[in-house]
């Protein structure tokens, strides 16, 4: 159940990922940082075979450092970053929940 639940919330995480380069350069940087870091942590409890009772997992300072260099990087010079893989950048119309993401943040 728990890796079930891991895997659905890691996929809406890289769904809802591409609308970070439709948003302000603030608040598309933070939110490029929550993302990475639910990703990450999904990343920690698959790892862990899903046995979340028994370890917390952690995103340990290394990572940290990783996520917030690998953001900053994707935003330095004010540039936006750019999701070759993404619904949003490929022209396909966006999935149910980017759609309502979408009209979230408007």
């Amino acid at each position: 159940l728990v890796l079930s639940e891991t895997a659905r919330a890691k996929a809406w995480l890289l769904e809802g990922r591409p609308l970070v380069a439709e948003l302000p350069w603030s608040l598309g940087r933070n939110l490029d940082l929550i993302v990475q870091g639910g990703i990450a942590i999904c990343e920690k409890i698959e790892a862990m075979g899903g046995e979340v009772l028994r370890a917390r997992p952690r995103v340990g300072k290394l990572d940290q450092f990783a996520l917030l260099a690998r953001t900053w990087w994707r935003w330095l010079g004010g540039s936006q970053p750019h999701f070759a893989n993404s619904a949003m950048s490929s022209g396909h119309a966006p999935t149910t929940v980017t759609a309502a993401m979408s009209e979230v943040l408007r």
